[in-house]
């Protein structure tokens, strides 16, 4: 009989210890890393990126991209995640992102900016699909005169600017003809 209460009570101690490491476990998930998913909007489709960065003592410091919009590295204010669930304050932008953690690489969620909009997230870098550049060229040729100790010279001013997106910084020419 003795013995068949200290294997009852190492039954119950073992599995109160299980039962606390499980636990322990699941909350120490990690979800450091690049999220993204696509936003559906009346327009379209964005791409939105988060980069989740564990920092000390266990908070998490979070950018956001929207690489379909030409914005990188939005400062969040806020990142959580407790029970699963993740949740972003984005002030500057008046959004937030509140989603659970399905799998290690995936999460269920909505975007708030005004309304909520769903937003899956899945974990991995983003592939841009579309690479854009735009050339752009303005030109402006002005015609005058010159007036100097009573004479007057013919001028032609000639103004270039030129830019061929992502690729280069724009350069001006000015070119001034007598």
């Amino acid at each position: 009989m003795n013995t068949l209460k200290t294997v009852y009570i190492a039954t119950i101690i073992t599995g109160l210890f299980t039962g606390l490491f499980l636990s322990s476990s699941a909350s120490a998930q990690d979800i450091s890393g690049t999220w993204h998913g696509k936003l559906t909007v009346p327009t379209g489709s964005l791409t939105i990126v988060f980069h989740i960065n564990q920092a000390a003592q266990g908070t998490y410091v979070t950018t956001l991209d929207s690489p379909d919009q030409g914005a990188n590295g939005i400062k969040t204010q806020a990142t959580s995640f407790s029970d699963s669930i993740l949740t972003i304050q984005i002030p500057v932008i008046h959004a937030s992102y509140k989603g659970k953690l399905k799998s290690d690489k995936t999460i269920t969620g909505t975007f708030t900016q005004g309304m909520p909009i769903p937003l899956n997230l899945e974990k991995g870098e983003v592939v841009i699909e579309e690479i854009r550049f735009i050339l752009w060229k303005i030109q402006i040729l002005l015609h005058g005169k010159l007036y100097d100790s009573g004479s007057f010279y013919p001028v032609h001013m000639y103004i270039s600017l030129d830019q061929l997106h992502n690729k280069r910084p724009p350069y001006i020419q000015i070119c001034l003809y007598i």
